[in-house]
C-alpha cells in the first residue's frame, strides 16, 4: 500500500517512527482494523475520498508499539498534479459551471491536532 513521505516531528513521535523507518512505513499500518467497525468506517472514508478530493474523518490509530489513540476531526484530502492543458478544453454545457478539472492523483495528506491515547483494550 501507499508509503508515508512526509511526517511532521511531532508526527514522527506519536506514531514513534524515525524519519527513516516512517518514510518506509504503510500508511494501512498505523490504522486499527482489527475490528469490523474500523474495517467499515476506513472503508467508506476511502470510497468518499474517490469522489469528494476531501473528507473529515474520526480513527483509531496505532503506534509502532501497538499503542492506539484516537484522532478527532482529522481532515484528509487527494494530492493531485496540475491538470494538462487539454483537460480544460471541455466547454460548459448550457446552465452549467465548469468545473476545475483535476489532475491525476499523486497521493493524499492528513492533518489532525486533537488525539487522544487510548487505555489498553479500548
Amino acid at each position: 500500500g501507499p508509503v508515508f513521505n512526509y511526517g511532521n516531528e511531532l508526527g514522527q513521535e506519536l506514531f514513534q517512527y524515525s524519519w527513516d523507518e516512517l518514510m518506509t512505513t504503510s500508511s494501512s499500518k498505523t490504522v486499527k482494523t482489527d475490528n469490523d467497525e474500523a474495517m467499515e468506517a476506513r472503508k467508506e472514508l476511502m470510497q468518499r475520498m474517490e469522489s469528494e478530493d476531501y473528507a473529515e474523518f474520526d480513527g483509531v490509530r496505532v503506534d509502532k508499539e501497538g499503542n492506539e489513540f484516537l484522532i478527532e476531526h482529522g481532515i484528509l484530502w487527494n494530492v493531485r498534479a496540475p491538470p494538462k492543458a487539454s483537460d480544460n478544453d471541455d466547454e460548459p454545457k448550457e446552465g452549467k459551471r465548469k468545473e476545475a478539472p483535476k489532475g491525476p492523483l499523486i497521493g493524499q495528506a492528513a492533518v489532525f491536532w486533537k488525539w487522544t491515547p487510548q487505555p489498553d483494550g479500548e
